[in-house]
């Protein structure tokens, strides 16, 4: 049977199936390429296996389970933040688009204000100044009448839904990003 171990994720999967059973030498192809010998498949198969039994042939790090399983985690949660900074770009694009201009009074439109105020513009459709006053956060008091004035526009029920299931993703997107941490 041959296997293709140019292919990275079979090459990947084999090794960690086997690393628990045999010492096993991932070696930097660009390096044996530069290796004299020969260089037919079976003669070259041979002549790896000399440089390895004489130590000629360096081994590439191969990162401990542990590190390989952070690794991908990492990738994860950042591949998540990434969707959910789009979630926010597209929900403040939708707002921008109804004459919504929260993003110009608000330096963080997804803070604990901002939310509170995209919270009431979700469930509700508008938000009022009585709303205002109270959905701001403290440091935030002095612009109330700027917050109102800013979130003068008109959401239709197209643009609602969009904004509705956005929010939605965001939140979920932050329950498994804390999932991770």
């Amino acid at each position: 049977m041959k296997i293709n171990l140019k292919v990275p994720y079979l090459r990947c999967t084999i090794l960690m199936i086997l690393e628990d059973f045999f010492d096993i030498t991932l070696a930097n192809a660009q390096r044996i390429k530069n290796v004299p010998g020969r260089k037919t498949d079976v003669s070259d198969a041979e002549w790896i296996v000399k440089l390895l039994r004489h130590g000629l042939i360096e081994k590439s790090f191969v990162p401990p389970e542990d590190f390989r399983n952070l690794r991908d985690l990492t990738r994860l949660r950042k591949k998540w933040i990434g969707h959910m900074t789009s979630e926010k770009n597209r929900i403040q694009k939708v707002l921008a688009t109804s004459n919504i201009k929260l993003s110009t009074v608000i330096s963080d439109v997804f803070g604990v204000s901002g939310r509170k105020l995209l919270e009431q513009l979700i469930s509700s459709g508008y938000i009022d100044q009585e709303d205002v006053e109270q959905k701001i956060h403290g440091r935030m008091a002095h612009k109330k009448q700027l917050i109102t004035d800013s979130l003068f526009g008109t959401l239709n029920d197209h643009q609602l839904f969009l904004i509705k299931q956005s929010w939605k993703h965001i939140v979920y997107l932050e329950e498994l990003i804390l999932d991770i941490e």
